[in-house]
């Protein structure tokens, strides 16, 4: 593993994060999944958080390695996801907000939201394009460049991570002039896909 990255993910009843460590080729390996059951708007949750943020991965060569970036999206809560990344901007955590576009999956121009007095700064991630290149990797069966491995005890501790996964498809349709376009829809409409979102983002 060379870089380990992260991302949050904010609902109303609960916070989801993932954590990714990436090698060559983008070969990856999801580390850890939470799901934090808490009211976003208290600060244990958070808490509980910046532990999994913070927390060491010792590597099969005997090096500690812990996340260098880490995105939380600001979708809901805003202002809450601003103030939280703003204080911890030393810990590579950044407030993100996803828009459906295509071009680089990191739109360097920095943002800003959040109430006068109390704004931080934000970024987009275009999740398009995020979306095409992680589908790239599902496809991959083989351990090497771009495979993912996801461990069993993951899945054993969140039994629909799977699901959540491949919770999306890529469709092609139309826009309002009639000109054909990709986009990602979900397979089922009830079903939960914050580790699509959190994977995407990381």
């Amino acid at each position: 593993i060379k870089a380990i990255t992260g991302a949050t993910d904010v609902q109303d009843n609960r916070i989801e994060s993932i954590v990714v460590g990436w090698g060559p080729g983008w070969e990856c390996w999801i580390l850890d999944y939470a799901v934090i059951l808490t009211d976003p708007r208290d600060h244990s949750g958070w808490q509980r958080n910046d532990e999994l943020i913070r927390r060491t991965y010792r590597t099969e060569d005997d090096r500690e390695m812990r996340a260098s970036a880490w995105c939380v999206d600001s979708g809901y809560l805003p202002q809450k996801v601003l103030e939280y990344c703003q204080s911890r901007r030393r810990w590579g955590v950044w407030a993100i907000k996803g828009v459906d576009q295509r071009g680089a999956i990191w739109d360097k121009r920095v943002r800003r939201g959040g109430r006068p007095g109390t704004q931080g700064t934000f970024f987009a991630v275009r999740t398009l394009t995020a979306k095409d290149d992680l589908s790239a990797h599902l496809r991959v069966t083989q351990p090497g460049p771009k495979y993912v491995h996801i461990p069993d005890r993951i899945v054993k501790d969140h039994p629909d991570f799977l699901d959540q996964m491949t919770s999306e498809r890529r469709v092609r349709t139309r826009d309002r002039k009639g000109r054909e376009v990709i986009e990602w829809k979900k397979v089922a409409e009830h079903r939960r896909n914050e580790v699509w979102d959190t994977m995407v983002y990381a």
